[in-house]
C-alpha cells in the first residue's frame, strides 16, 4: 500500500465493542492524511429479528407503527454516525458517514467497493460458537468477502 491518503471504511453499531474499535482505529491505525468513511447498517423494522439472547422476535406492526419505528431507527442511526463523525473531527481526521439498511456484511463489502477502500475496520463481538451460528459473524463474513485488508479489533475488556 502506497503512502498518502488512504480510505478506511469503519463499520460501526451502537455497541461498546464498536466504540472501542473505532477509537482504537483512530489512535493506532488512521494517519492524519487518511479519509474515514463511517458506516452503520440500520435494521429493517417489521421483520423477524434474531436477538442477542438467540430468540427470534416476530415484529408485526401496522403500517403507521412500522413507519414510525423505521423513522426512529433511521434517526438513531444518523445520531450514531454523527457521534463518530464528531470523534473524527476532534482528531482532525477527514471523514464522512453513511447509514444504510440491510444485511451488514454485504453492505460493508458494497461500501468498501464503492469508495475503493484501502482498508475495512470493524469490532469483534467475540460471540461463542452457538451465538455465531444463529446470529452470524460480520467479521467472519468480511474476512471472506472484503475487497481489501480487514482489521478486526477485539476489545480488551473482560465484561464483553
Amino acid at each position: 500500500m502506497a503512502s498518502g491518503k488512504r480510505k478506511i471504511v469503519a463499520a460501526v453499531d451502537d455497541s461498546e465493542v464498536s466504540a472501542y474499535a473505532f477509537t482504537w482505529g483512530l489512535q493506532n491505525l488512521v494517519r492524519p492524511d487518511d479519509h474515514v468513511v463511517a458506516i452503520t447498517v440500520a435494521p429493517f423494522v417489521g421483520a423477524d429479528v434474531a436477538t442477542a439472547d438467540m430468540y427470534t422476535v416476530s415484529m408485526t406492526l401496522s403500517p403507521a407503527e412500522s413507519e414510525a419505528a423505521q423513522k426512529q431507527v433511521t434517526e438513531s442511526s444518523k445520531a450514531l454516525i454523527s457521534k463518530y463523525l464528531k470523534q473524527c473531527a476532534n482528531a482532525n481526521i477527514s471523514c464522512e458517514g453513511e447509514v444504510v439498511k440491510g444485511e451488514p456484511g454485504s453492505w460493508i463489502v458494497d461500501e468498501a467497493n464503492r469508495v475503493r477502500a484501502d482498508m475495512v475496520l470493524v469490532g469483534s463481538h467475540a460471540y461463542g460458537l452457538i451465538k455465531r451460528t444463529f446470529l452470524g459473524s460480520v467479521s467472519d463474513y468480511l474476512a471472506h468477502h472484503s475487497p481489501c485488508p480487514l482489521v478486526v479489533v477485539k476489545s480488551t475488556s473482560k465484561s464483553e
